[in-house]
């Protein structure tokens, strides 16, 4: 199946890295906020769920047992500050009372039970997707996200080292379920104009469907196709693009 990908300026990708920062350094206890010229904060940290012990009591070395903690981070960034100019329609978003715009991410955490027994060193995980990359890597996991499921953790490595394990979800079309961790950001209605999107063919299937990420009107648009033009579909009750072969070439787009 195709999948869509969103452009993202390097200035968007920081903001994002700066949100990952902070909720990391709030792992350790406190809410955590950055210095003043920082381009985002966390403003609030709650708890979901606690597992202690978690992946069924499984003691790991010296260090002992673990704790697999969920949690929702609230982020918060400066609508008016200069770095955050191109995040599309940010100055139409809802704000707090201190006139910042929130976004929710989902967190997972993996600490000691006993905190003393552990390393006092952090791995934050970037995900790719909402998935985990880390456990694969350092701790041969058959690369399943859910550790509500004991076998998931692997073979322990990171864990008998005393490391705690952070994630947070950073990118928001992630599809959720089966572990993966997701970003909430404000929905804007009422928006109009050009909406960009890009897709990655990826099989030779004709024709191929690739879903849309934006709300269109109730209606179907055909388009016959041409030495120019590929032939193309919308179709109303998927929310999705057709694209057709057309004289041995893809269409690049939705026109």
């Amino acid at each position: 199946m195709p999948t869509a990908q969103h452009a993202m300026d390097a200035r968007t990708r920081l903001l994002r890295f700066r949100f990952c920062v902070a909720i990391a350094a709030s792992a350790f206890g406190s809410v955590a906020t950055l210095q003043s010229d920082a381009l985002a904060k966390v403003v609030g940290f709650e708890i979901i769920k606690i597992e202690s012990p978690a992946f069924g009591g499984r003691s790991f070395g010296g260090v002992g047992s673990y704790d697999r903690i969920l949690a929702r981070a609230t982020i918060a960034v400066d609508p008016v500050d200069r770095h955050n100019a191109t995040i599309i329609d940010i100055g139409l978003a809802p704000r707090n009372g201190q006139g910042l715009v929130e976004a929710t991410s989902e967190v997972e955490i993996l600490r000691p039970t006993d905190p003393a027994r552990g390393s006092d060193k952090l791995l934050y995980d970037v995900l790719n997707r909402g998935r985990k990359a880390a456990l694969p890597l350092f701790n041969d996991s058959p690369g399943k996200d859910d550790l509500a499921e004991p076998a998931n953790i692997g073979n322990g490595f990171l864990m008998e080292r005393g490391y705690t394990v952070v994630w947070a979800g950073w990118q928001p079309d992630v599809s959720p379920g089966e572990g993966r961790l997701n970003l909430a950001v404000p929905t804007i209605p009422n928006v109009t104009g050009p909406s960009v999107e890009e897709f990655v063919f990826d099989n030779t299937t004709d024709p191929v469907a690739a879903t849309l990420t934006y709300q269109r009107p109730t209606s179907t648009v055909e388009r016959p196709g041409s030495r120019d033009r590929p032939a193309s579909t919308r179709a109303p009750s998927t929310n999705s693009l057709i694209r057709q072969k057309t004289q041995n070439q893809w269409g690049s787009g939705a026109r």
